[in-house]
């Protein structure tokens, strides 16, 4: 029916708020462009357009936020085992390895140079939840024993509902000494929360951070008040014609 088409195209039209394109997250520089900086803490600077995620720490020990890591001293992560002089610094603390397309500032969540359990990581989204969202944690590989780190990502709904988790523990594809180390995480309901948290050994110095966060927000389609309106005068208009047809073709066969 032609009036059935019409109002499906008013409806898709009026209809606003389409999915977002995913946003990196790569800490180089804040939202404005101002470069990040070594030790910035980083808690709601993107909580803005186009991102509208905040970052907090959970069982916090020595620092109350997640913060900027750069290459050089003094070190808080890992040292990298070969040597690289780019990032402008002449050392292999925080330094991640050649070709992680991490850049030169992550971040990350306490002076890990000491035994003790890190925080865990919350990714929060404040406008929209996310379906799908990813990133990268860098330096997961092993101490003594080999398979020692481990990092726990889970996926939460609003009422901090376990949607879905996954495990990434060193010597599994892709992990390594420097190496970014991809994760991804989905799921059929809406995505709110995001934690990671270190549950591997603590008997060794932990040092790792995260970078390339993409939390590729899709706002739920919301309908203004105008356009409203007009869907519902479409609606009226649909089935007074309806009516009206019915009615001729009752005479007709009459």
């Amino acid at each position: 029916m032609r009036i059935g088409r019409c109002v499906a195209m008013a409806f898709l039209c009026l209809t606003f708020g389409t999915a977002a394109s995913a946003q990196t997250i790569d800490f180089e520089t804040l939202p404005g462009g101002a470069p990040t900086t070594d030790t910035l803490a980083i808690t709601t600077q993107y909580n803005v357009d186009p991102f509208w995620v905040t970052f907090s720490l959970i069982n916090p020990n020595t620092i109350a936020a997640p913060y900027i890591c750069l290459p050089g001293l003094p070190k808080t992560g890992w040292t990298l085992d070969i040597i690289r002089t780019d990032c402008d610094s002449t050392t292999q603390s925080d330094m991640p390895a050649a070709a992680q397309n991490v850049g030169c500032r992550y971040l990350t969540v306490e002076n890990q140079q000491r035994q003790a359990q890190p925080a865990t990581l919350r990714i929060t989204y404040t406008r929209n939840p996310t379906f799908l969202a990813s990133g990268e944690i860098i330096d997961i590989h092993g101490g003594l024993p080999a398979d020692s780190e481990s990092f726990e990502i889970t996926a939460l709904s609003q009422t901090m509902v376990v949607l879905a988790a996954d495990t990434i523990t060193a010597g599994d594809s892709g992990t390594g000494d420097g190496v970014a180390t991809p994760w991804q995480i989905s799921s059929t309901s809406p995505i709110w929360y995001i934690d990671i948290k270190y549950i591997g050994l603590t008997t060794h110095f932990v040092g790792f951070a995260f970078d390339n966060i993409t939390p590729n927000p899709e706002p739920i389609p919301a309908l203004t008040d105008w356009g409203l309106a007009v869907l519902v005068a479409l609606l009226l208009t649909a089935a007074l014609w309806v009516i009206r047809r019915r009615r001729i073709q009752g005479r007709e066969v009459a």
